[in-house]
């Protein structure tokens, strides 16, 4: 099983997004664009897992929500990845509850890492992932620093997801989420 843990978006946010990335499709066809459906935040990506190694994940992923609380993030920025070179990623950025993001991503690191799960060898960079560009030859300076989307989302659970790869692009499946603390 090909998994990682997710936040998904509230639906004030995720509107938005949508929004901007119907409005933005047709200026940059060059771009391929993250479906509805698919739009979140990763926390950890596993990768290919066993099934036998799931309620290792699991209690892992308990143990992480219960030492955070829920908190709240507003999206900020577009930007991509990398920073220098050829862009390959577009993603926003998160203007508030970064700090709090992040924190929980380091909680399911460390808890994962507690069940033997590697830890994450590049430190979290919380953003959300819009669009990858299809080929090496584009320049990215569309977006800087002129578009800001400003939604704002409790985050009150986080979620273990199953990614199947097909040509048309990844399905995913929630298989259980994880309530943060009031």
């Amino acid at each position: 099983m090909r998994l990682f843990v997710g936040v998904h978006l509230g639906s004030a946010m995720k509107t938005e997004v949508i929004h901007f990335i119907d409005s933005a499709k047709k200026n940059y066809p060059y771009l391929k664009w993250t479906s509805p459906e698919n739009l979140h935040f990763t926390l950890k990506f596993f990768g290919e897992i066993p099934g036998s190694r799931l309620a290792d994940i699991s209690e892992a992923l308990r143990q992480a929500a219960a030492q955070n609380e829920k908190f709240e993030i507003q999206l900020g920025k577009i930007g991509c990845f990398p920073a220098r070179g050829t862009p390959r990623v577009v993603w926003i950025g998160i203007s508030m509850g970064d700090k709090q993001l992040i924190e929980l991503g380091n909680s399911i690191d460390t808890a994962c890492f507690g069940h033997g799960f590697p830890k994450e060898e590049r430190p979290f960079s919380p953003h959300l992932t819009i669009a990858r560009f299809k080929n090496e030859s584009t320049d990215f300076k569309f977006f800087e620093p002129c578009v800001q989307i400003t939604s704002k989302s409790m985050i009150e659970e986080f979620s273990l997801i199953e990614s199947q790869l097909y040509r048309t692009g990844p399905v995913y499946r929630q298989i259980e989420t994880f309530r943060l603390q009031n």
